[in-house]
Parts: C-alpha cells; sequence; structure tokens
C-alpha cells in the first residue's frame, strides 16, 4: 500500500520545512554539502563512531526530506558524504573492540 499525502499541497513544503529545519538544529554538521565535515572525519576528529552514525542516518532523512518536498537534493555530495560517514564509523566502531584491525583516518 502506497502512503498518500492527505493535505493541501502548500502546505508539503511548510510541513517538510519545519522537520528539515529541526533536524539541522539538532545536527548542524548535515548542512550544505558537507565537505567540512568529511575533511574532519578524514583527519580523524570525530571519535565516536555512534555520534558519526547519527550523522549518517541523519543525512539520509535530511535527503529525503529536501527530495520530498520538491527541493534539490544533489546527486553526488549526499552520497559522497553518507559514505564516508559510514565508512568512519565502521572504522571507529571496529577500532574499540579490535585495536589493529581499523588503520588511523588520515594516515
Amino acid at each position: 500500500m502506497q502512503w498518500a499525502w492527505r493535505f493541501p499541497e502548500w502546505l508539503r513544503p511548510a510541513v517538510g520545512g519545519l522537520l528539515l529545519g529541526g533536524l539541522l538544529l539538532l545536527l548542524p554538521q548535515m548542512y550544505g554539502v558537507g565537505y567540512p565535515v568529511l575533511q574532519n572525519a578524514v583527519e580523524g576528529r570525530y571519535v565516536l563512531g555512534l555520534l558519526v552514525l547519527l550523522l549518517v542516518v541523519g543525512k539520509i532523512v535530511a535527503t529525503s526530506l529536501t527530495i520530498g518536498i520538491g527541493g534539490s537534493g544533489g546527486v553526488f555530495a549526499p552520497p559522497l558524504f553518507i559514505g564516508a560517514m559510514a565508512g568512519t564509523a565502521f572504522g571507529e566502531i571496529a577500532h574499540t573492540p579490535l585495536p589493529g584491525i581499523a588503520g588511523s583516518p588520515g594516515v
């Protein structure tokens, strides 16, 4: 069964924008294309793997909301951000129980 928007069409961007704005207030690193955040991840400045996973999930939700309300979500930067942050999260989480299995980011 497909979910359908059952409210006036003009309300969709307003609701989506409010949800997106609230999400960006919680995770401001997701604003824009995210190249500075990617640079910080490569340099090893994010040491909490669960925080990085939260950024991954948040970026997926934010991109979906942006496209869902009719905005331009981008084709290159969001997947790059999601992949790089997921890799960083995996490396940080794998490094905790098995310190020798994951290399240091940025080396």
